[in-house]
């Protein structure tokens, strides 16, 4: 009886650790790039990923952001062709 117990113990703990695991998630890495494509013009945006400051990015240059979870939400802010500032 003893050892039936410690196996459903044990499975019980592997269980949690592994659904504590699911909700975190794993660290992970986005990148953005701000380069010319299909022929629009390159800006300057600025990014913001999961709520925090706005980072400048500039014309092409890359960004690598480390994030840990299963959603994000990105927002971009940059000026539009009538100079006001557009947040996506």
């Amino acid at each position: 009886m003893k050892i039936i117990r410690n196996w459903v113990c044990l499975i019980i703990v592997l269980i949690g650790i592994a659904v504590a695991l699911f909700i975190t998630g794993k660290q992970h890495s986005v990148f953005l790039d701000n380069k010319k494509e299909n022929g629009y013009s390159l800006i300057e945006v600025s990014y913001s990923i999961d709520g925090s400051k706005f980072k400048k990015l500039k014309p092409k240059k890359k960004a690598m952001v480390n994030v840990k979870g299963s959603t994000h939400k990105i927002n971009l802010k940059f000026k539009d062709t009538t100079g006001n500032e557009t947040v996506l």
